[in-house]
């Protein structure tokens, strides 16, 4: 109820349940944009707005279960919007790399659905979602 549906730059994203991370333990992640897009029409124009201004960053925070704190991570700036070959994008928490490992009755729900969006997507396509990153 509390999410800004007119701009993705204006929400705190969480993963619901926690992941195993080699010499940390289980943890929560939550995505943190700096600033809202505040101007343009739709969500997209917002967001290609804010990037074109420079302002699009995200920070990755990490929280261990037991504590209320959140430690950021890592910074990402997006750059630009790009055509991405929608065969090539994937997630699959399941295949995350660097030995995360989804825990949690949520993320165990969810390895159908994840085949079956993977199934289900186009052969091409430009999305909102469809950025390069630096920093």
């Amino acid at each position: 109820l509390a999410t800004d549906v007119r701009d993705y730059l204006s929400n705190r994203y969480f993963a619901v349940s926690p992941f195993d991370v080699p010499a940390f333990g289980r943890v929560f992640f939550r995505a943190v944009p700096e600033l809202a897009a505040r101007e343009g029409g739709l969500r997209g124009e917002r967001l290609a707005g804010a990037i074109a201004a420079g302002r699009a960053r995200v920070r990755l925070d990490v929280r261990h279960p037991l504590r209320l704190a959140w430690t950021p991570v890592v910074c990402v700036r997006l750059v630009e919007l790009v055509a991405i070959d929608q065969a090539e994008l994937s997630f699959d928490p399941f295949r995350a790399g660097r030995d995360l490992v989804p825990r949690g009755l949520v993320h165990a729900m969810r390895r159908g659905a994840y085949v079956a969006s993977q199934a289900t997507r186009p052969a091409s396509a430009v999305g909102a979602f469809a950025h390069r990153a630096r920093d």
